[in-house]
């Protein structure tokens, strides 16, 4: 460091910088070499180098790329410095941070991002969630970033969504005539938990014409603020119910947490119409293999009595019918309904693992036995759910 030294200016390169921390974006950005990479020492009062800098080197970057240096500089050190330890490879929660591009998989991660509401991000409120929250300065800069990324997506349609409604505990129903289906409801049932609500018995029910829809996303709302759900388990879900009849959402069941169980409650649709024909789908496995061998064993031994059958209540719930068919087919469609109930940015949390713990206060008819037997069943299924994450992140 020189003591005495008169400032030293270092012009274009010292705008840049300040303009890169307000990040105002343009069409082209021109970046220069910063003089102080070559500055050893000083002699007298005046700064030499040992090795000249380069001559400026000008790179155009479009929109999109200037996007992409705001999330590499700003945001990654906060994801690196926070989040790795448990999002990164080999962590317990959800491996948005792996993969050989982490900008991609950071925007593809379900529901990680909402480019529709940035405000709604969960990787803004980080849901439920064993870190810390952001600061408030690290939030803004996260939220700044992915502002920018919601104005360069191309134009959204008009959002399809019903009136919230304030759940009761017990049945509720939520008319579906706001999205353009007269007539048509989705029902579910909602038992208060200490830090949210869990819905079960989730059904989608037709009037008197056959109705379809696309990625039912639930959302419960802050005052004015939507905050929908992080996980998005439903993002797979594509259901058509004949006229007068019911058709289960997805698995049935899903844990919103981090809201009060007073809190209003709306759903939003990718596609909501009129149908008179269709099927229901459930898919989103990645790595069925991993499935097979290691969910399906402990699940069998402990689940399909209820869920394999005999009881329709808990097999409405959630199907297992198939579990015991190791055909690829059938492997598939068991692995899709078991997915429905994890949480894949909080694995911990997922109802498949709240439903049997011994301790917990959710509402099920079967507990494990003690936590021994509870502990072999949720890591035999957290190698299969770690195998679903790292194949989602590109890993």
């Amino acid at each position: 460091m020189c003591v005495g030294a008169a400032p030293h200016k270092v012009g274009k390169a010292s705008a840049i910088a300040t303009s890169a921390m307000e990040f105002k974006l343009t069409k082209t950005v021109v970046i220069v070499g910063a003089l102080v990479s070559g500055l050893a020492g000083c002699v007298g009062d005046a700064p030499q180098f040992v090795n000249p800098p380069a001559p400026d080197a000008a790179v155009e970057l479009d929109e999109r790329g200037l996007v992409r240096q705001q999330f590499e500089d700003n945001v990654v050190p906060l994801l690196t410095g926070y989040c790795a330890a448990c999002h990164g490879e080999g962590g317990t929660g959800g491996g948005f941070m792996g993969g050989s591009d982490m900008y991609k998989t950071v925007l593809e991660w379900p529901n990680l991002i909402s480019l529709r509401v940035p405000s709604a991000s969960s990787l803004l409120s980080k849901g439920a969630h064993a870190g810390p929250a952001w600061q408030v300065d690290q939030k803004e800069i996260v939220r700044a970033w992915v502002q920018e990324e919601s104005n360069l997506a191309p134009e959204l349609e008009d959002t399809l969504e019903t009136d919230p409604i304030i759940p009761v505990s017990g049945e509720n129903s939520i008319d579906l005539s706001d999205v353009g289906l007269p007539g048509a409801t989705i029902t579910f049932r909602m038992e208060p938990l200490s830090s949210g609500m869990y819905l079960s018995r989730m059904s989608l029910n037709a009037g008197s014409q056959g109705i379809h829809i696309v990625h039912p996303t639930f959302v419960p709302w802050e005052g004015d603020s939507p905050a929908p759900d992080p996980v998005d388990r439903f993002s797979n879900v594509d259901i058509y119910a004949a006229a007068l009849a019911s058709e289960s959402v997805g698995g049935g069941t899903l844990i919103l947490v981090n809201t009060s169980s007073s809190a209003p409650i709306s759903i939003r649709f990718t596609v909501a119409e009129e149908a008179d024909a269709g099927q229901v789908i459930l898919a989103g496995c990645e790595d069925v293999p991993s499935f097979t061998a290691n969910a399906q064993p402990m699940l069998a031994q402990y689940c399909t009595s209820c869920h394999g059958g005999s009881d329709n209540g808990a097999t409405n719930a959630t199907d297992m019918t198939q579990l015991l068919d190791l055909s690829p087919t059938a492997q598939e469609a068991a692995c899709g309904q078991i997915l429905s109930r994890v949480n894949l940015l909080d694995s911990i949390n997922s109802s498949i693992f709240l439903a049997a713990e011994p301790q917990s206060s959710l509402g099920h008819s079967f507990k494990l036995p003690d936590n021994a037997t509870f502990l072999g069943f949720r890591d035999a299924l957290t190698i299969w759910i770690a195998a679903e994450q790292a194949a989602i992140s590109g890993n």
